[in-house]
């Protein structure tokens, strides 16, 4: 499944995506915020967003927005009884990552 992300993160090479993404959470704490909402892997979600705050080059809003787009699409694809408790997880790790998620962006808001 093809996530929405800029052109330059599904060119870009493999290697080049692991060097600058490190799935959900902050590497220092990664261990406090799992991969999955229960069962379904938001990983590729996370890595998409990772490399967009690590490039910098769209407004922070946007990115985020992404995020949660690519967690519903993922979320959505599975489907099942779960699917609309895992669509509130997936806003609750949006609005943590749309509180505190400035300090890890790579450009200046101003």
């Amino acid at each position: 499944m093809r996530l929405e992300a800029p052109e330059e993160y599904h060119e870009a090479d493999p290697a080049e995506v692991d060097e600058v993404v490190n799935g959900c959470g902050p590497e220092s704490v990664s261990f406090l915020v799992p991969d999955s909402i229960l069962g379904v892997d938001i990983s590729g979600a996370c890595r998409v967003h990772d490399w967009e705050y690590h490039e910098g080059r769209r407004p922070r809003k946007e990115i985020d927005t992404r995020f949660l787009r690519n967690m519903l699409i993922l979320i959505d694809a599975r489907g099942g009884i779960m699917r609309h408790i895992r669509r509130i997880i997936a806003r609750w790790y949006w609005r943590s990552v749309k509180n505190a998620g400035e300090v890890f962006y790579d450009q200046d808001e101003t």
